[in-house]
């Protein structure tokens, strides 16, 4: 899971152009690194899911 550095912060379009393009950079490299470290634990492996949900948690935050 991936948090945002500001617990005020409810949706990605809260955050300023820079800090919301940081906060998907992030998701992406947190996403390639989970992919290879699976990837190298099992052959079999196909993907990775990358969500930003908002129902349950009022915060921003992703799910790798």
């Amino acid at each position: 899971m991936l948090l945002v550095d500001d617990p005020k912060v409810e949706r990605l379009s809260d955050l300023p152009r820079d800090k919301r393009l940081a906060f998907l950079s992030d998701m992406d490299l947190l996403g390639e690194a989970v992919e290879r470290a699976s990837r190298r634990m099992d052959a079999a492996f196909r993907r990775v899911n990358l969500e930003i949900l908002g129902n349950t948690d009022g915060f921003l935050h992703a799910h790798v």
